[in-house]
């Protein structure tokens, strides 16, 4: 009968690199290194949507009914208000959203059903259908995805410098 045998090798940290581990722990949110990682992969996300943003003309303004033009302002142009915020959670050490300020980027639309939406003019139906466009801030999220790793890299190594040299 043949014998199997299994070498297992373990490099475990010591007490005093545990400690050292555990430590840091704390540090690492005096330095607020989550934040300025996260901060970091946003900002290359809200230039993206900046430039993505849709852009309107004077003809597609004067659609709007004269109840929607006096509601909003519509001479704020939905690029310039593409802003990032860092929220941290119980769970999530930070998360960036990244979106139109509220009410000033009141004006796009950011949910459209599955094949497209219906064309409502002043409340009457048109009998057109708005073909669904995919979401420009996903597209952003999806088109820079390589830059924001490099970014979040760079600062999280640059972070955790200054935690380890203190």
């Amino acid at each position: 009968m043949a014998k199997n045998k299994l070498d297992i090798k373990m490099n475990l940290p010591n007490d005093a690199e545990l400690k050292r581990m555990f430590d840091a722990v704390p540090k690492l949110n005096r330095y607020e290194v989550s934040d300025a990682t996260v901060r970091a992969g946003g900002r290359i996300i809200v230039k993206r949507a900046k430039e993505l943003a849709p852009r309107g003309n004077q003809a597609d303004r004067n659609k709007r009914s004269k109840s929607q033009r006096a509601g909003a302002n519509w001479d704020i142009r939905l690029r310039s208000t593409i802003a990032m915020v860092v929220r941290k959670y119980r769970n999530a050490k930070g998360l960036a959203v990244v979106g139109p300020k509220w009410p000033q980027g009141n004006k796009a639309y950011f949910d459209t059903s599955p094949g497209g939406r219906e064309k409502v003019l002043w409340g009457r139906r048109t009998g057109q259908t708005i073909p669904q466009l995919r979401n420009w801030i996903v597209k952003a999220f999806d088109e820079t995805r390589p830059q924001q790793l490099a970014a979040m890299k760079s600062k999280l190594r640059q972070k955790m410098d200054q935690v380890w040299r203190g």
